[in-house]
């Protein structure tokens, strides 16, 4: 028969209070270093885990078709991912014979490009005198070539503009039939500080 001492139940007891003293004041750093990071770190993060992903499984098809494979094989760039108003279109150099992929590539600006036209497309479709609301994170500008049209097409149409500056809310209301043709730079881009005039106070959660 083996005898267990009382000092010996202490120290076990002890050493698994420590150790969930431990975790637990592991857990509580963790949930304040999530606190404390910004959106837009946590934006970032969420973008390059995306990256990796998307890294990792074109990997893994490559290696699956060189063991398998044998042929020359005949790239082309072929869309992989299209792009959102915050995500970049992603491209793919693939093999048109057996799917392989050698390599990939981000479309620069394509995820503005797609901003523009979601907006674009809200104003077209927006009902007669109505009012439409863009709301973006991301961006802090309008391209010309993709909006200026819409705005002119619709001069009945009331545009709502809610986004951050400088990391604080803020909002547009844009009348309608308000003319912005002047309002746009030389290389053909709108700044939502560039239409003060139109300015607003709002709070997230407000209307």
């Amino acid at each position: 028969m083996i005898w267990t001492t009382g000092s010996e139940e202490t120290a076990d007891s002890e050493e698994t209070t420590d150790s969930e003293e431990t975790a637990d004041s592991e857990e509580t750093m963790d949930s304040e270093d999530t606190d404390d990071k910004t959106e837009e770190e946590l934006k970032e993060e969420e973008e390059k885990k995306a990256e990796e992903e998307a890294a990792k499984k074109a990997a893994e098809k490559k290696k699956k078709h060189h063991k398998t494979s044998t042929h020359t094989h005949t790239y082309q760039w072929v869309n992989y991912a299209s792009a959102t108003d915050t995500e970049d279109a992603i491209l793919a150099y693939q093999c048109t014979d057996c799917g392989d992929i050698a390599s990939w590539q981000r479309v620069p600006n394509s995820a503005y490009y797609q901003f523009n036209v979601d907006a674009a497309n809200q104003i077209a479709k927006a009902p007669q005198n109505g009012t439409v609301t863009i709301s973006t994170d991301k961006w802090i500008s309008f391209a010309k070539s993709v909006l200026l049209p819409a705005l002119q097409s619709r001069p009945d149409v009331t545009v709502t503009v809610k986004y951050r500056w400088q990391r604080n809310p803020a909002k547009l209301v844009i009348p309608a039939g308000a003319d912005l043709s002047s309002k746009f730079n030389a290389d053909g881009f709108c700044g939502f500080p560039n239409l003060a005039e139109y300015g607003q106070p709002w709070e997230y959660g407000k209307d």
